[in-house]
Parts: C-alpha cells; structure tokens; sequence
C-alpha cells in the first residue's frame, strides 16, 4: 500500500494523537481511496471504520452529526445532561430511529449509580458508556464502572479522565474497556494528551 500522507509530530504522544499534536502532510495519492482502511478500535471490543470521534458535548455531537457519523461508519456518543435527562434520551431514540443501519451508539453521562440507574428506557440499545469526568474522583468513578460491568456486562466502558498510571490502572481493574484522557487539567475527552 502507498504512503499517502506523511505524519509530522508536533510533540510526541504516549498512546496516540490529538489534533494539536499532530500535523498531516498530504502527498501525492498512489493509491485507491477504496483501499484505504480506516478501521480502528474505540475500545478492547468495539471498532468503528474512521478513527475519529466527535466531541460528546451537546453543542457537537447533535442527532445530525450521530446520523451522518454512523453512516460513515463511526460510533456516536450521545451525551446525557442529568439535569435535562429527558431531552438527552430523546435525542438517542431520535438517532436510533433515523440512522437506516445504526451498528453501534454510545452515551456519556457523569459519573455516579444514580446517573446510570436513570438510564432504563434506553440502556439495552447502548453498546458504550462514556463517564463524564473532568477529573477522576476515584469513588464515584470507580463505583459507577463496577456498577455498570456487574449490571450491564455487554456494554463497554470509557472511564473519565484518569490523573496518573495508578489511576489507570484502577479504572481498568474495574473493568474499564478504555480511558478518555491521561492528564490534570481542563476537559478535552476522546484523547490521549502528553503534556
């Protein structure tokens, strides 16, 4: 397969790359767009066909996006505000019914039981949870994780941001299926930063 673009790094990432690291040059196509495959995985279990992902806020991830993005192939995260919980299912369902095929979807929601416990009327059609957490608070998030592995087993598990290696670790032991960020600072979920 031809090298269709060339990466230049910005800074070096420990696991993988945001987009204010990292720079794509293209070159010359040599090959077949047809050829190309995107496919990557989201986390141990699921794979999605582009390796990109939306921001989950409300103001990004809307039902037009979670649409289109499912028909490329990607899995949407639908985010569920716990203060409007209402229009936040709403708009899951929404997606659910319009997408003619949808594959996978996820939500993300703040981390707590409580939050989790909320989410009967859509929980079944749910392939991944991602916890909203701008910082890891080790009870709550760790809680919600096992709660969500002991009650809900075929649904993976994006943990919120974790601080340190012994947080990852944790949050994996409790059956985390991947984590959002590796840093201490303001909230930039769905990468893996290196500052």
């Amino acid at each position: 397969m031809a090298k269709l673009c060339e990466k230049k790094l910005i800074h070096k990432p420990l696991f993988g790359f945001e987009i204010d690291n990292t720079q794509i040059i293209p070159r010359i196509e040599k090959g077949l767009p047809n050829a190309v495959n995107l496919q990557t995985r989201l986390t141990k279990n699921l794979y999605m066909d582009i390796p990109f992902i939306p921001s989950p806020m409300d103001s990004v991830m809307n039902v037009q996006m979670a649409v289109k993005l499912i028909a490329i192939g990607g899995i949407p995260i639908i985010y569920i505000n716990c203060k409007d919980l209402n229009a936040g299912v709403n708009d899951f369902v929404e997606v659910c019914n319009m997408a003619k095929d949808v594959k996978k979807i996820g939500i993300s929601i703040a981390s707590g039981i409580e939050n989790i416990k909320k989410l009967d009327a859509i929980i079944d059609e749910v392939d991944v949870i991602a916890i909203d957490s701008l910082h890891s608070n080790p009870v709550q998030m760790l809680d919600t994780i096992s709660y969500i592995k002991s009650h809900y087993p075929q649904i993976d598990v994006i943990s919120g941001n974790v601080t340190n290696g012994y947080d990852a670790k944790e949050v994996i032991m409790r059956g985390a299926d991947a984590f959002m960020l590796v840093n201490i600072g303001f909230n930039v979920p769905w990468s893996l930063r290196s500052e």
